[in-house]
């Protein structure tokens, strides 16, 4: 974590190819996974939210994903 929470996102950008940055983002993280690998990504979610990440995880919005 404390890897993550060290990089400068805006050189890293730079060298990735990216001609801009801007650091305004409202995740830190965002959750891709097949099905079967649901527990993986529920235990991942909640270690990187117990470290202060904002995570997006769907299963956290699946009210507004769903439309209910």
């Amino acid at each position: 974590m404390f890897y993550l929470k060290s990089i400068d996102w805006g050189q890293f950008s730079k060298l990735c190819g990216f001609t801009s940055y801007s650091n305004q983002r409202e995740y830190d993280f965002a959750l891709s996974f097949a099905g079967v690998d649901r527990d993986i990504a529920e235990n991942m979610a909640s270690l990187l939210k117990g470290e202060g990440f904002n995570v997006f995880y769907d299963q956290d919005f699946s009210d507004k994903l769903w439309g209910g």
